[in-house]
């Protein structure tokens, strides 16, 4: 599974007397060194897309850094606040719970969703069963893998809807604009080559489908009013409003879209190279509008195809380089003049520590977590509290589970519900098993993974050893003599035959269990 965060590094200030002296001659309130942290700038790889997103009256931008395998979200400003590890992240969407939907490409293509605070968004299949990440997009209909050619499937566009049936049930769906290998040509000599295709996934995995789809760089986006533009390489469509198609259909191709909801505007990639753009105040099913020239950038910006275009708060046109490792940052206005390269920034911080630590328990009972088994192997160099755990790993032997759930890998617990984390071994078992996690602070997740070492007592493994032998029956015949006493954890370990006392006849069935007698 993915992981989240930045870090933070401490900056400390060197203060002279004399400087000391004069802050409290003059009561200056001066921060401590730990409220001060280090920003650094942040350099993009292969981005391949840009959206903004507006939740609480807040706008943001969110950027796949398809190189870097990481989404990234930030505010207007360019100041990273979250970075979300995903591999190979070539499209995104945004919803208007502040939920984060990114596709992955490649032969292990699929699709993620995250709540606001980049962990993985809790999602129940139909047979009511927690969803595991990555949705696998690699199935048909969807993906029909082609003989001689590699299996890979490079999502270009997601919007995810949100849609009441006939009967008031919500369906909550991926819709996306994928490229794949295909058949190109039905008759003799047949051939092969990347096809572009639409495709769909319910997101409780009820349902999937795919269908045919117009070539370019073509995508999604919403207008405010919830409804769905699309651009599928022959067409450009508001829903329920209007379509609209090139004079030429067979030399133009519409490619990725954007809108500008204060001027009515929408700007959409043509044949990859350059922007046309319109007004659709007052467009209709029957007044339907035309595009016009605008920019072309091959010749203005050197930007050969451009995976996306977005129109931000600050009233311009970013523009996706991948193959410069930049985002163009365009003016709206009518010569599209050039407003910057967009430059991002990060707090870096120090991640935290997760340690490892023992965790005792009975064959066939349940064992139970507390908070401070984690809070006490936790640490932050920067003094930061314990936001939550990840599972990195679940136990080979036996079930962890959380309120009684079982726990996936790479799952989330809070810190404040740590005390519903229980493992259950397996029935008859006894040994030595683990988990392992990583620890949260109010940045990211620690590097490395602590290890929970679980283990499992066997009834009548009285010294602890993780066998029955003889050395537990002799304890019982010297605390029966009184020579030794033993504590109430060994007495209940000791009690084989469970009438409450240990006594010889607990140590003859130990002597069986050692010699093979009994179970």
């Amino acid at each position: 599974m993915p992981t989240t965060g930045t870090s933070k590094l401490k900056k400390m200030k060197q203060w002279t007397a004399a400087s000391l002296i004069a802050a409290l001659l003059t009561a200056w309130a001066v921060p401590t060194p730990a409220a001060e942290a280090a920003i650094g700038p942040l350099l993009l790889k292969s981005p391949q897309e840009i959206e903004f997103a507006t939740y609480n009256g807040v706008t943001q931008m969110y950027i796949a850094d398809t190189g870097n395998n990481r989404v990234l979200r930030a505010d207007p400003d360019g100041l990273v606040n979250l970075i979300i590890d995903v591999n190979n992240p070539t499209a995104i969407d945004i919803d208007e719970n502040g939920y984060i939907y990114v596709a992955e490409s490649g032969s292990t293509a699929g699709l993620y969703a995250f709540d606001r605070n980049g962990e993985p968004l809790e999602l129940w299949s139909y047979k009511n069963e927690r969803v595991q990440y990555p949705i696998n997009l690699m199935e048909a209909p969807i993906f029909r893998p082609v003989p001689g050619y590699p299996d890979n499937l490079n999502v270009r566009s997601l919007i995810v809807t949100r849609r009441y049936n006939n009967e008031n049930k919500l369906f909550v769906t991926a819709h996306f604009h994928y490229e794949s290998y295909a058949q190109t040509n039905f008759y003799p000599p047949i051939t092969y080559g990347l096809v572009t295709f639409k495709g769909s996934q319910n997101l409780d995995l009820a349902g999937r489908g795919s269908g045919s789809s117009g070539q370019g760089e073509i995508g999604f986006t919403r207008h405010p009013d919830g409804k769905v533009w699309e651009s599928g390489g022959y067409f450009v469509s508001l829903e329920d409003v209007f379509n609209m198609s090139p004079v030429d259909i067979m030399q133009t191709s519409y490619g990725e879209i954007a809108v500008d909801t204060v001027d009515k505007m929408f700007y959409v990639v043509v044949n990859k190279t350059r922007i046309e753009r319109t007004s659709y105040n007052g467009a209709s099913y029957y007044n339907r509008p035309t595009l016009q020239p605008w920019l072309n950038l091959t010749d203005k910006y050197a930007i050969s195809e451009p995976h996306s275009i977005a129109v931000g708060p600050d009233r311009a046109l970013y523009v996706t380089d991948a193959a410069k490792d930049r985002i163009i940052v365009i003016g709206l206005d009518a010569d599209a003049t050039f407003n910057r390269e967009l430059s991002l920034t990060y707090e870096i911080n120090e991640p935290p520590l997760a340690g490892s630590f023992v965790k005792r328990g009975k064959q066939n009972q349940d064992m139970t977590f507390v908070p401070n088994d984690f809070l006490t192997r936790y640490s932050d160099p920067e003094g930061h509290a314990l936001q939550a755990i990840r599972v990195a790993s679940l136990p080979p032997q036996g079930t962890l589970k959380h309120d009684g759930i079982p726990v996936t890998q790479g799952q989330v617990i809070p810190a404040s519900s740590l005390g519903g984390l229980t493992y259950t071994p397996q029935a008859g078992w006894g040994g030595t098993t683990f988990f392992e996690w990583k620890a949260k602070d109010s940045g990211g997740y620690s590097q490395t993974a602590g290890k929970v070492e679980i283990v499992v007592r066997v009834m009548g493994d009285a010294n602890g050893d993780g066998a029955v032998t003889p050395a537990d029956a002799l304890m019982i015949t010297k605390h029966v003599k009184g020579t030794i006493t033993l504590t109430a954890d060994q007495l209940e370990m000791l009690d084989m035959n469970g009438d409450g006392v240990v006594d010889a006849a607990d140590a003859t069935v130990i002597m069986n269990i050692y010699s093979g007698k009994a179970v």
